[in-house]
């Protein structure tokens, strides 16, 4: 098998639909060694305009999210800390990924998060904590109470949307 290096190099370059699957399967066969250099490559894109001018047919982006969301639980500890991060791919890739994880140690990192001013990662947030149902509602309801008045206003926006779905 080839190493996982040359793996990740050779999944950016690769435009073919099964090429590019098989190689991805050989990346998440290295598990947990792959979690790393998988996050190197959602910091690639630090705006979401990078990761719109990404005109692959198989979004890189996306493709190291499915591979983070394949290694599952144990992605989560390197995952959660990425949530408040500055970088556009980290903090969605991780969003993502944790929601499609539904590993319950995300849901006080992603409440925590709702400090954001930004109404596209709020949504994100929400999104990922609605996977989590009655299990998120109690930390929403604690973070509604909040002294911090941008966390107040998100919480009760999660908590709106929760109820309504």
């Amino acid at each position: 098998m080839q190493s996982l290096e040359i793996l990740i190099t050779d999944l950016a370059q690769e435009k073919d639909y099964a090429s590019r699957k098989t190689i991805a399967e050989q990346i998440a066969s290295y598990g947990q060694e792959a979690i790393a250099p998988l996050i190197d490559i959602l910091r690639q894109f630090a705006t979401d305009d990078d990761y719109f001018a990404d005109e692959s047919d198989n979004h890189l982006h996306v493709v190291a999210e499915d591979l983070l969301v394949a290694i599952g639980q144990s992605a989560v500890p390197a995952l959660i800390p990425l949530i408040t991060s500055d970088n556009w791919g980290e903090r969605h890739g991780a969003i993502f990924c944790l929601r499609e994880i539904r590993d319950e140690r995300a849901i006080t990192p992603l409440v925590n998060a709702l400090v954001s001013d930004d109404v596209n990662v709020i949504t994100e947030i929400q999104e990922a904590l609605a996977v989590f149902g009655k299990k998120a509602l109690a930390p929403l309801r604690e973070a509604s109470q909040s002294d911090n008045p941008t966390m107040r206003k998100n919480a009760i926006f999660c908590l709106t949307e929760m109820l309504h779905e």
